[in-house]
């Protein structure tokens, strides 16, 4: 398709200069020059890289690192024991095998930069031209083909055939421009409209440059940014509150935020962030976590500081053991700990299936504390993101919701979020909503009392929230592995053989058994919250041998697996059991 716009657009050129001016010979030999530059883009790009990358992630699945003493230090999947000398270790041979794996993956893009020098030239070689031979038949017949080759693009198995033919002549062209002598003109008219047709082409070769980029590397799902693991404190001015930049400009479409004790009886296993402030130190009780927001440029990461009652109670990990809060073994109440994210940006996962508008949530508007949406997907959607939206001024922060809530006893009790869950056809949302005494309901959780406060100026009581989903054949086969279990009173469960920490997206959810929720399932929190009964949910954790830690509430002090209280969505679909069962979800890399 290419080769004929080209051709067609040096009839233009070959008929003002004439044919003794011409050398087929010559084009010829520089043909076969593109071809072999061709290839070895080629070879480059579609069989070095693969196999360097295939080094690389062999190299960190061993997880062998030697250190200056030359002492070897290993980490597999199947070991569940380290130390923290270890995992410093780790954490070295990590950082410099992502960078060389970061180098390698930076290749792959040498085709669009290469575009970009050929445009920038193409264009200087198009300006510097004074005089073409003016011909309105074949600029006309030029702007059909352009039109033919959209057209012919549509499929997208053609894509990577359309785009080496459009490399091999847009790259023939810059070299004949160079043996091209005694250029004739037209008017500067028809130098701009030709411009424009070719800056045109140009574009639509860099759209599928990025499309091709896509298709090969967003198959291993894995996230597009690790952070390094920083250690956060509670009631710590300085590490109670973290900013992560990620910088890539998008806004992602999964994030985890991974907690990680170095002490204890949970030491080396994780713990993952909440997305919504829902405790404080009022009932002199341990509350905590590490609540978390993120937009298109960082995540917000915070933890309990000392709130207005200046109590010292506030943890980043807590299993609610406190007044028999939770069932379970292994109970803790962590001050600090080390915390990592990753994310998952748009280029890393699958397009959605399915993805909705953003609709309104409002706490002051009774119709506005519910959405219920159909995804259409005609079964379980294999992967989930429900993301709520709230603005300042300035910017923007999302929350990934929650699934739980507590519910008000007194006034100013601080609680909050936006809980939700999905069964095979709708995905259901609810916000708190009582406007006779002075609750805390917000979207992102209640008034900051007790936690670090980055979230002043954002309006919190009112935003927006959209569904992602995928279906789970999507991910192709073993990709992606989900595991029911419906005997809910054990406190350790292994659903998985193995979790990979760095790559791996892991998700626990508890589903209704029966009541207005029956089949819907919701998300599991990362730690336990002080509030007075009644109350929901379940805490988990998780560590590589694919093993999980679950602590329930106590049914004796009024708490339930599933748990919608009636302020929240007007009431609509409330309900309080313990007849539910696990479901938890594995997305492989």
């Amino acid at each position: 398709m290419i080769l004929k716009l080209i051709y067609l657009l040096s009839i233009t050129f070959f008929t003002a200069l004439g044919d003794e001016e011409f050398s087929m010979k010559e084009l010829e030999m520089t043909i076969k020059l593109i071809e072999h530059d061709i290839n070895g883009m080629k070879r480059k790009v579609w069989i070095e890289l693969p196999d360097k990358l295939h080094r690389l992630e062999k190299e960190l699945s061993n997880r062998s690192f030697v250190d200056n003493n030359q002492n070897v230090y290993n980490y597999s999947a199947g070991n569940c024991d380290s130390s923290v000398k270890t995992l410093q270790n780790i954490d070295n041979l990590h950082g410099r095998l992502t960078k060389a794996f970061e180098a390698e993956k930076f290749r792959a893009k040498i085709t669009e930069i290469k575009l970009e020098q050929l445009e920038s030239t193409l264009k200087e070689y198009l300006e510097n031209v004074e005089r073409i031979n003016a011909n309105s038949l074949k600029i006309r017949v030029l702007e059909e083909d352009i039109s033919k080759i959209e057209r012919s693009d549509r499929n997208q198995s053609q894509i990577i055939q359309a785009l080496q033919l459009r490399l091999k002549e847009i790259h023939g062209k810059m070299i004949s421009f160079d043996a091209w002598k005694g250029i004739q003109v037209v008017s500067n008219d028809n130098i701009t409209k030709l411009l424009a047709d070719l800056s045109y082409t140009i574009d639509s070769v860099k759209s599928s440059v990025e499309q091709l980029e896509r298709m090969n590397f967003k198959q291993s799902y894995k996230p597009s940014f690790i952070s390094k693991w920083y250690l956060m404190k509670a009631l710590d001015e300085q590490l109670s509150h973290l900013t992560i930049e990620h910088g890539l400009g998008v806004l992602p479409y999964k994030v985890e935020v991974q907690i990680r004790p170095v002490s204890g009886p949970n030491s080396g296993w994780v713990f993952k962030g909440d997305s919504a402030i829902r405790s404080d130190d009022d009932l002199n009780k341990k509350y905590g976590g590490i609540v978390y927001f993120y937009n298109e440029e960082k995540v917000e990461l915070i933890a309990p500081v000392k709130g207005n009652n200046n109590r010292d109670i506030g943890v980043i990990i807590n299993t609610g053991q406190e007044d028999g809060r939770r069932l379970g073994n292994n109970h803790d109440a962590v001050n600090q700990a080390f915390v990592r994210v990753k994310i998952w940006a748009p280029r890393d996962l699958p397009t959605p299936d399915f993805q909705s508008e953003w609709l309104p949530m409002d706490i002051e508007d009774p119709a506005k504390t519910y959405q219920e949406i159909e995804h259409s997907l005609d079964g379980y959607p294999g992967l989930l993101s429900v993301q709520i939206k709230c603005e300042s001024p300035k910017s923007y922060l999302i929350s990934d919701g929650t699934g739980a809530a507590s519910i008000h006893t007194r006034e100013y009790d601080n609680t909050g979020g936006t809980v939700w869950s999905y069964n095979d056809k709708y995905v259901r949302m609810w916000v708190g909503h009582d406007l006779r005494d002075k609750y805390e309901y917000r979207l992102f959780g209640g008034v900051p009392d007790g936690w670090f406060d980055m979230l002043t100026g954002f309006d919190t009581a009112r935003g927006k929230v959209r569904v992602l989903a995928w279906k789970t054949t999507t991910f192709g086969n073993g990709n992606l592995e989900s595991v029911s279990d419906d005997t809910v009173v054990f406190p350790e469960w292994q659903p998985f053989k193995a979790i990979d920490y760095e790559r791996d997206f892991v998700s626990l959810f508890v589903e209704a058994n029966e009541g207005p929720n029956k089949g819907f399932r919701f998300p599991a929190s990362g730690s336990s919250q002080a509030k007075t009964s009644p109350f929901g949910g379940v805490v988990f954790a998780y560590e590589t041998c694919g093993k999980f830690r679950m602590w329930r509430p106590s049914p004796d002090i009024d708490g339930f697996l599933i748990h919608v209280p009636r302020f929240y969505g007007n009431g609509v679909h409330s309900q309080a059991t313990n007849n539910a069962s696990y479901v938890a979800v594995l997305l492989k890399t």
